[in-house]
């Protein structure tokens, strides 16, 4: 079967006159929100990007202007690694081939620090990037009898040195402090008596304190552990307050600007303060105010109002303009590194008979789920050796006899069943007991569909997808029996029927809809789209997904596994909360030591760190369960460049853990001979590519493909796009017919 998706550009004439007069005039149209500021600014930047993947910038160059576009990237919740260029080269192309000889002297400390902080952003591994460790060659250019990043006295290397390993330090060793207190000590001996910090100490000419390099430094002392009450910060902030115009903006130079006021608001931010807030209102013009009010009717941000007299960076001032709107300071956190620092952590928890319990789900299944999280973060359990020699799998395997001996231990069953295929273990010989004919035969009731005990919700679901994990077919009745549990809001809580405390949670609606895809439910059925809106319903402000009215990682890991089985996005439009998804909430409750925090602030009870840990190691990942070879194919879509006549394929796909999928695609002029098929860039959770075409109607065939095959989606899909030469931009929606 095939799907059809239609493009086209349909304006009044009156309409594309006024867009045309406002474009070539400059004028400025102010978005409505923040959101819809970035949204225009990124499609302004796309134009920007040059044929090898870079996004040059006048002042910082082609190499450290690319990894500044890349954090904007990032911050705006987009995949770097699927802006492909019209010769198909992403931002990440151009800075990997060339990461080698732009890092490789004491003199390139700053380009590796933006390097370091672009690729953690972006969830990229910055131990090996372009065939560098950027995380050790960082650390070779740091002099520990001083605390000195670089070169003596350069005040932006040496905050952006220590966010950068603030960002990045994932040693497989037991981490407290990723940034020697001496580096803190010599940063903070650097700043003036007036709060505030130049480019160079001690100061030689024109590097007296101004706004971008104090909000470079708060920042850095922040991700360094500088408490936000402390002198430093204190003073550094007050600065920042004589700095402000009555116009909102930080100056520079006595001029108000989009640079010096992007760097602020990030300042202000990781601070603890509110850019919008009453203490940072002059004439009733804000921080954030002023920015918005910079943005042209194309999409960039102008340096100033009226504009200088001198040519300005519009890429610079852009870049620095998306992460500030986004709220995000500086360092931005990344899956990769996360999800390994969950892991190191998780490490020192194993007991000596290679265990790793919680106290919720006891030693058993504890493990099983920690078996799940190293397994969905890369590593190997077997390779998990206590100090006795003893790995996950030995414990599991040791008691899997009499912990999985009757129906009451069905749940058990099914998760010991899904780590041993996790673990590349045989489930029908796992310490001498066939797991998947315990599931099947002695705890399944064909005439009912129910696995284990009468009415448990998440024995049902996990023992559906330990069915699916083990390579058989999902009975229909077990299916169907599910879906008869959902509740008329579209949730599940943990027991059917409910009485007493049962309601329809995220946690348990995630399992479901996990479940249910597995067993082959179609993502776009009655049951899987009603149980999305009722997630959607239970998602904060903070990006979190809620239970008992408090964002918290257990359900956010949860809901997140459940938006990627559904081959929704996480860090969609659709999961964005004033630019906050469910992986920034997760990233966010990350502390120091790699454990995730419950909620933020902390519940006033002692949360089980290791649970949610091995709750949120996965969902970063990107790994839905159960694990599976196979690729979930998702809907193909269309964005239009009418900057630059591209047109960006996405792709979406989940699954293929073994990592052989692949997507091609081939393209015609409508009723024209086919070009193709070409290979597309195959990214996490999605195949992308970019086609530079002239004006006209086209119909590019999307086309999926897996040895193990394919399931959820069509493998064939066909788009439609219809380009008009225009002369002013426009952000294409999706349409389907």
């Amino acid at each position: 079967m095939k799907s059809k998706f239609y493009f086209s550009v349909i304006l009044s004439f009156s309409l594309a006159l006024l867009l045309i007069l406002l474009f070539l005039s400059g004028v400025a149209l102010a978005a409505t929100t923040k959101e819809a500021a970035i949204d225009q600014a990124l499609y302004w930047l796309r134009s920007q990007q040059q044929a090898d993947g870079s996004i040059p910038s006048t002042v910082s160059g082609t190499y450290n202007g690319t990894s500044k576009a890349v954090l904007a990237i990032a911050a705006a919740n987009q995949d770097p690694n699927t802006w492909l260029s019209s010769g198909n080269n992403s931002p990440l192309d151009f800075l990997a081939s060339q990461a080698l000889t732009q890092t490789d002297t004491i003199t390139e400390t700053g380009t590796a620090a933006w390097l370091t902080l672009a690729v953690v952003a972006a969830g990229e591994n910055p131990y090996d990037f372009g065939g560098v460790n950027l995380v050790q060659r960082l650390q070779s250019y740091y002099d520990s009898s001083t605390g000195q990043y670089g070169l003596e006295g350069d005040v932006p290397v040496q905050a952006l040195s220590m966010m950068a390993l603030s960002a990045a330090v994932t040693d497989t060793q037991y981490i407290t402090q990723t940034v020697p207190v001496t580096a803190t000590n010599l940063l903070k001996s650097w700043q003036d008596a007036g709060g505030g910090w130049g480019y160079a100490y001690p100061c030689t000419g024109y590097c007296s304190p101004d706004v971008d390099n104090t909000a470079l430094a708060i920042q850095a002392l922040i991700a360094a552990g500088e408490p936000v009450t402390s002198t430093s910060i204190v003073d550094a902030l007050d600065f920042l307050k004589t700095q402000q115009g009555d116009d909102g903006g930080f100056q520079s130079w006595g001029t108000s600007n989009a640079n010096s006021t992007a760097w602020g608001i990030q300042a202000v931010i990781a601070a603890g303060q509110d850019p919008d807030g009453a203490d940072w209102t002059k004439d009733g013009n804000t921080l954030v105010s002023f920015l918005l009010s910079l943005q042209a009717s194309s999409g960039y941000f102008e340096y100033s109002s009226p504009p200088p007299g001198w040519t300005a960076d519009l890429v610079l001032t852009t870049v620095q303009a998306v992460p500030a709107l986004a709220g995000k300071p500086f360092p931005l956190r990344g899956r990769y590194v996360s999800a390994k620092k969950g892991l190191r952590w998780l490490q020192t928890q194993q007991q000596t008979n290679g265990s790793i319990p919680n106290s919720v789900s006891g030693d058993y299944n504890g493990t099983n789920q920690a078996v799940l999280a190293i397994a969905a973060g890369g590593e190997d359990p077997l390779a998990w050796n206590s100090g006795s020699g003893k790995d996950p799998i030995d414990f599991l395997k040791s008691q899997v006899v009499t912990q999985t001996d009757t129906i009451t231990e069905t749940g058990t069953t099914a998760r010991t069943l899904l780590s041993a295929v996790a673990a590349d273990e045989d489930p029908q010989n796992f310490g001498g007991v066939n797991l998947v004919a315990t599931l099947t035969i002695t705890d399944y009731n064909s005439t009912t569909g129910q696995y284990g005990l009468e009415g448990d919700v998440p024995v049902q679901a996990l023992s559906m997808m330990a069915v699916r994990a083990a390579g058989q077919t999902v009975p229909v009745a077990a299916t169907n029996l599910l879906k008869s549990w959902q509740d008329a809001g579209g949730g599940w809580g943990y027991a059917y029927p409910c009485t007493g405390w049962c309601s329809p949670d995220v946690d348990n609606t995630a399992l479901a809809i996990q479940a249910l895809i597995a067993a082959g439910e179609p993502v776009t059925s009655t049951s899987i789209v009603n149980a999305l809106n009722f997630m959607g319903s239970q998602q904060g402000d903070d990006g979190g997904f809620q239970s008992w009215g408090t964002s918290n990682a257990n359900s956010t890991a949860w809901g997140t596994q459940a938006l990627i089985a559904a081959l929704e996005d996480p860090q969609g439009a659709n999961w964005s909360q004033d630019s906050k998804t469910p992986w920034y909430y997760l990233l966010q409750l990350q502390d120091d030591i790699g454990r995730f925090q419950y909620s933020s602030p902390p519940p006033g009870w002692a949360a089980d760190l290791v649970l949610t840990t091995v709750q949120a190691v996965p969902a970063l990942a990107g790994k839905p369960f159960p694990f599976l070879d196979e690729m979930w194919v998702g809907t193909a879509s269309a964005q239009l460049n009418l900057l630059t006549s591209n047109v960006h394929i996405m792709a979406r796909y989940a699954q293929d853990v073994d990592g052989d999928g692949s997507a091609s695609l081939r393209y015609r002029p409508v009723g024209g001979s086919w070009t193709g098929p070409l290979s597309m860039t195959k990214t996490e959770g999605a195949f992308a590519y970019t086609l530079g075409l002239e004006p006209g109607s086209y119909e590019i065939e999307i086309t999926y493909s897996d040895p193990d095959g394919t399931a959820v989606g069509s493998a064939t899909q066909t788009l439609q796009v219809t380009l008009c030469r225009q002369f002013f931009p426009i952000i294409m929606k999706n349409a389907t017919l």
